[in-house]
């Protein structure tokens, strides 16, 4: 059994949590491809976007395992799903599991290019069904300076981050500059 490779697709489902941004960097560095759908989204809008993308593994917090409980039964596949937290009797502990597998820090990793996808993003759905659509590491490197430099700019000006139109990116703004 593998966890992921370079080119793997993988979901990550929760509320924004300090487990959930180190799973997020840990697979994009075994060049992994994230997808963040929001976990405000109705099991059949996830699970037409799961559909559509067919991540090879699920990443959850503790909040959401009913949810992916729901989701693994409706899909037309069987991705793995690992839970964040530390002990639990359905899902896989994926902290537990990185444990066991690497008793060293990994000496390996995966040089992408500026095209390469970095992230997969799907569109709102405004006009039909969401629409999967693949970001290079150059445009994510764009806006994540970008978000840094908004950060900042809120932390100079002292208003929070909140009178702010924040996306998923500004998770890692906020990380970042220490304020989770």
């Amino acid at each position: 059994m593998y966890l992921l490779r370079a080119g793997d697709r993988f979901a990550l489902l929760g509320d924004p949590s300090p487990a959930l941004v180190v799973a997020l960097y840990a697979a994009v560095a075994v060049g992994a491809i994230p997808l963040v759908p929001s976990p405000l989204l109705t099991v059949s809008e996830l699970t037409a976007i799961l559909q559509d993308a067919e991540p090879h593994m699920i990443i959850h917090d503790e909040h959401h395992l009913e949810k992916v409980k729901t989701l693994i039964h409706l899909l037309e596949y069987s991705p793995q799903w690992f839970t964040t937290h530390e002990e639990n009797s359905v899902s896989r502990s994926l902290p537990t599991l990185l444990k066991r597998l690497f008793s060293s820090r990994p000496t390996e990793s995966v040089n992408a290019g500026a095209e390469d996808t970095a992230v997969l993003i799907y569109t709102g759905g405004t006009t039909g069904r969401p629409k999967g659509v693949m970001h290079s590491h150059r445009s994510k490197q764009i806006v994540f300076k970008n978000s840094f430099e908004v950060a900042e700019m809120a932390q100079e000006t002292g208003c929070s981050a909140r009178h702010f139109p924040f996306k998923q990116t500004s998770l890692f703004a906020k990380c970042r500059l220490g304020r989770f």
